[in-house]
């Protein structure tokens, strides 16, 4: 009902009715730029705890670069496991 009425006001005013959504804070790039690091601090971590075990641990820099890199990445690539 709502819906028909948008859309004849629309019409009157030879507009087009479009539902969507919008991220409630900040752009969905920052949104893709946050989930990016999240999954590649993930991935970097994980390996690195496995390089730990075999006495291999890296220093908080190149960690932090690892996880860096990983989330340009992933951002460029827009894995479905991205919002997994």
């Amino acid at each position: 009902y709502h819906s028909k009425k948008l859309a004849e006001v629309g019409d009157a005013l030879n507009l087009r009715l479009v539902y969507g959504f919008v991220p409630k804070e900040g752009s969905l790039e920052k949104i893709i730029e946050k989930r990016a690091y999240e999954v590649a601090k993930e991935i970097v971590m994980r390996t690195s705890h496995t390089m730990k075990l075999e006495d291999q641990e890296n220093t908080k820099e190149r960690l932090q670069k690892a996880i860096q890199d990983r989330a340009e990445k992933i951002k460029q690539e827009m894995p479905k496991y991205l919002w997994d």
